[in-house]
């Protein structure tokens, strides 16, 4: 953020990952902090685990969750602003941290010269990051509605190999995704309800992190592992890690 002090009181609008972690920022430094999201749940594009995780542990450190709700307007005051929900309530703060994402820089630079293909608003790329123009590459936020650094540097490798003259692809199909609260949250592939709805025999097997050597040595016991398999060809679809250094559990 831009601020240079803080504030006694934040609201911040949208639930995903980064509202979710500067939620938990905020309300560690004492901050009295209310998040508003306008889907049912925190982190709706993630497990389900996880949004009840986050939430719990938001909630503990005296986070205000709202759901179901949109911000209507706001109304500028000595002290601060006056946000009015759309569930009629009205929340008086200091300050509004928006935190609904990021929209691709794709207008307006000349794209539509070159002849590059669009697909619901991002530039439309294979898996070789190559678009539709020959020697055109694209990477990131503008390629990509999944806006992780992580990935964005995977299709830079990929696109700069191929531009070189490399034989490099990666379909994305499968990218871990990690949300820096506390405790800790990481997924990768497919999520529970995912499974579910493409698959006829999905198991779900859940562990807790009681049991894990490296939890246990840094007295960090609380969460839990969970594999998603589809049980008929025995392959694991997805896995979910909630707990402490779980972004660092995930890639193993």
């Amino acid at each position: 953020t831009t601020a240079t002090e803080l504030q006694q009181s934040i609201l911040i609008l949208g639930g995903g990952v980064i509202g979710c972690e500067f939620a938990t920022i905020y309300s560690e430094l004492g901050i009295k902090t209310t998040i508003v999201e306008m889907l049912d749940s925190l982190v709706a594009n993630l497990d389900s685990d996880i949004s009840k995780a986050i939430t719990k542990s938001l909630q503990q450190r005296n986070v205000e969750v709202i759901t179901g709700t949109k911000l209507e307007t706001v109304t500028p005051g000595q002290n601060g602003v006056t946000a009015r929900l759309s569930n009629g309530g009205s929340i008086e703060v200091e300050k509004i941290l928006v935190a609904v994402g990021r929209k691709p820089n794709i207008e307006n630079i000349g794209l539509e010269e070159t002849g590059i293909k669009l697909d619901n608003g991002i530039i439309k790329v294979d898996e070789q990051c190559r678009t539709n123009v020959q020697g055109i590459y694209a990477i990131g936020d503008v390629a990509e509605t999944r806006q992780y650094a992580h990935l964005a540097s995977r299709m830079g490798i990929i696109a700069a190999d191929n531009a070189a003259g490399y034989e490099a692809r990666d379909d994305r199909t499968i990218v871990p995704a990690g949300v820096y609260t506390h405790p800790e949250a990481a997924s990768v592939g497919l999520s529970e309800q995912q499974a579910k709805d493409k698959y006829p025999n999905v198991q779900v097997s859940r562990f807790s992190y009681s049991a894990s050597g490296m939890a246990r040595a840094y007295d960090k016991s609380e969460g839990m592992v969970k594999l998603i398999a589809e049980k008929d060809i025995g392959a694991i679809l997805g896995a979910v890690v909630i707990g402490s250094h779980a972004t660092d559990v995930i890639q193993e």
